[in-house]
């Protein structure tokens, strides 16, 4: 037992070391504070908070994340500030877009993954920040079906809404957790003996996903309406338990609609695609967009279309230095000698992305 303690306190203290090296590099660069949350056998929780309006932080307040890092697994890492719409502080796992290739990295060496996420949030803040300035809605993050999540991870966020429902199907009837983000339509089962937590078992988009939502008929056994949603790849008929009215329901997803098409006027709802938004090593990247499939002419119209928004964002604002706007130039020029080489393969015009791509190289600082 005394050896056991021992052990545990030999872990600890190696933890509590790699803390501090990460406090003595970081804190000095506008990172408010780095927080040793909950230690756990062989993994432990940190949360990031990143100082507003600086050079690693430019929205308006302090910006929180958590990394759950486990050995031998890739790090979770979650939003914990409501800073932007659509809110980040929904349990999406944003690793993937925070480290771009992920699997390759040391899930031993928490020093080292540690590092690479401070030094990265920063970049993905300002990506999210270009997004919204130039009404693109990115789906960053990712869920995982059948994975087993804590439902108070969701709630403790007031501005998603959680619901138990009763789906009903074929005259029987099935307890689900509901939960609404801001782009999401969440279902669970609940956990037999754990009610706190559910196992994810459909998500569904707002705006692309879901078609329609009538309020249908009346169960006497529980005094109100059923509602069905109806999705593109299937429809659900479910009661609101708790004294929750069905018009509430339906404006909370009306008006989440509504604010998606008000802010918005691009969706990338692709992992594929994302990847591909973000900026990259030139040469390191430039062989793999060649490689792409000669059938996917939209994914790569949607990339060039971002990333021509995202040159005119940088070329309008005078806080932005010449190198991130040729950076973004670099990258539209090999996107656009893609599209010419399969629009040219397939015998289709392609003038106006050889005229763009020779005004590109032009104006090129």
């Amino acid at each position: 037992m005394e050896k056991n303690n021992s052990n545990d306190e030999e872990k600890e203290k190696d933890i509590e070391k790699v803390i501090k090296r990460l406090k003595e590099k970081n804190l000095q660069k506008n990172i408010l504070d780095i927080i040793l949350k909950k230690l756990y056998d062989n993994s432990f929780l940190i949360h990031l908070i990143y100082t507003p309006q600086t050079e690693l932080n430019p929205f308006l307040e302090d910006i929180c994340f958590s990394i759950l890092l486990i050995k031998g697994k890739i790090p979770y890492i979650k939003c914990l500030t409501n800073f932007t719409f659509p809110t980040l502080y929904d349990n999406r796992n944003l690793i993937n877009n925070i480290i771009s290739n992920s699997n390759n990295i040391e899930v031993n060496n928490f020093l080292n993954i540690s590092q690479k996420i401070i030094d990265n949030i920063p970049i993905f803040l300002k990506q999210i920040y270009e997004d919204i300035s130039i009404r693109v809605l990115v789906y960053y993050g990712k869920y995982n079906l059948q994975n087993e999540y804590n439902i108070n991870d969701f709630v403790e966020n007031n501005s998603l809404k959680f619901y138990r429902v009763k789906e009903i199907k074929n005259k029987s009837s099935k307890k689900l957790y509901l939960i609404i983000t801001d782009i999401y339509i969440l279902f669970f089962e609940p956990k037999e003996k754990e009610e706190s937590k559910g196992v994810l078992i459909n998500k569904l988009d707002i705006n692309y996903d879901l078609i329609k939502f009538d309020k249908t008929q009346f169960y006497k056994k529980y005094n109100k309406n059923s509602i069905i949603l109806e999705f593109k790849s299937f429809e659900i008929e479910i009661i609101l338990l708790n004294d929750i009215s069905n018009d509430s329901f339906i404006k909370t997803i009306e008006t989440k609609k509504k604010f998606l098409s008000e802010r918005f006027e691009v969706f990338v709802r692709y992992p594929e695609i994302i990847q591909n938004l973000q900026s990259f090593d030139i040469n390191g990247k430039q062989e793999k967009i060649k490689r792409i499939n000669s059938e996917n002419i939209n994914n790569i119209l949607l990339i060039i279309n971002y990333k021509e928004k995202i040159y005119e964002y940088r070329k309008r604002n005078k806080k932005i230095n010449k190198d991130s706007i040729n950076k973004v130039i670099k990258e539209l020029i090999i996107y656009y000698e893609r599209i010419i080489e399969i629009l040219s393969a397939k015998g289709k015009e392609f003038t106006l992305f050889l005229s763009k791509m020779k005004k590109l190289m032009i104006e090129e600082y």
